[in-house]
């Protein structure tokens, strides 16, 4: 009788703990309070359009798909990029520009006709065009999760293939924080509750993993993102700067710049850095976009802090300045 009573009472412990959990996946679907559904279409979008490569250790575009997210296209060609189908081979009269980024290059979460290197080449387009050049094309190699390797990589195997006539690379904040783990081991990045696969789906593990790492201070928006962020050493702003001079050295005479999204929310080790990179004798455009109500005038989301069409406008706006100062004939 006793056993059988213990038996009864586990079982409504387990039948109220199930329908407790019912009930809050379903008001945590219908609220929503951690844009869940925001985050789990970002990891369907990244699973739709990135894939692993043989030969590079790490992510690269599935060739010629098409994803939406944030109600955006993202389609790729044929040679893995975000870019209208394009010969490798260059036209006479035709000045080409080749983009290595990450995701911002790429136009996360924007649309293709508002990302960076598509807006500046209808500036350079609508702008006077030298004697002999007769069109601009701007190659865009921007592939979400690379950083300094995958900017060398690409250009190596892929963009140079183009000829460009000059080179723009991104440099963000994300690119630091694997540099510094390479110097310093992962212990030097902010902890995140990893989900086991089997409940990624669930609203109610979602919300304990956004309160874990609230708890931690590792959520994503910008200003806690930067404030996470381990601090930049020495050895990780040599380690950077030396990425961005081998990867210039690749380039050969071409004329080349290193687009810093990163302004002074770092420290003190700014400067040094543009010390060094002017050193290196490294073109630097200074892009950052203010701190100040950026999640309102420049991310693509609440939770996303990837730039906007805005941002990419005052990018594209930088970009062609230095350009047309620097690398086009006048």
């Amino acid at each position: 009788m006793i056993r059988s009573k213990i038996v009864r009472r586990l079982g409504l412990l387990v039948m109220s703990a199930t329908l407790a959990l019912v009930v809050a996946e379903i008001a945590l679907r219908i609220v929503d309070p951690f844009h869940t559904g925001e985050v789990l279409a970002r990891e369907a979008f990244e699973h739709a359009i990135l894939e692993s490569h043989w030969e590079f250790a790490g992510p690269v575009l599935r060739p010629n798909v098409s994803a939406e997210f944030l109600g955006h296209e993202h389609r790729t060609n044929s040679a893995r990029m975000r870019n209208p189908e394009i010969p490798v081979e260059k036209p006479s009269g035709v000045f080409r520009v080749a983009v290595a980024g990450d995701s911002i290059a790429f136009g996360w979460g924007v649309e293709e006709s508002d990302c960076f290197p598509r807006v500046l080449e209808r500036m350079l387009n609508d702008g006077p065009k030298p004697p002999g050049i007769a069109r601009f094309e701007v190659i865009n190699g921007g592939t979400p999760g690379w950083g300094i390797p995958g900017y060398a990589y690409w250009l190596k195997n892929t963009g140079l293939a183009y000829d460009p006539d000059a080179v723009v690379v991104t440099f963000i904040n994300n690119d630091l924080t694997e540099l510094i783990k390479t110097v310093e081991g992962d212990a030097a990045a902010p902890d995140v509750l990893v989900l086991p696969g089997w409940c990624k789906w669930s609203y109610v593990a979602r919300a304990w993993q956004n309160v874990d790492a609230l708890w931690f201070g590792a959520r994503g928006d910008l200003a806690l993102a930067l404030k996470s962020n381990p601090q930049v050493t020495d050895p990780a702003c040599d380690l950077a700067c030396q990425g961005l001079e081998v990867t210039r050295q690749f380039c050969g005479e071409r004329p080349f710049v290193v687009v810093d999204t990163l302004g002074d929310e770092h420290g003190s080790w700014l400067p040094r850095f543009v010390q060094d990179l002017a050193d290196r004798r490294i073109a630097r455009i200074d892009a950052f976009l203010p701190l100040a109500d950026y999640q309102n005038r420049f991310a693509v989301s609440a939770i996303d802090v990837h730039p906007n069409a805005a941002g990419h406008r005052l990018y594209a706006e930088w970009i062609h300045a230095w350009l047309r100062a620097h690398a086009i004939p006048r």
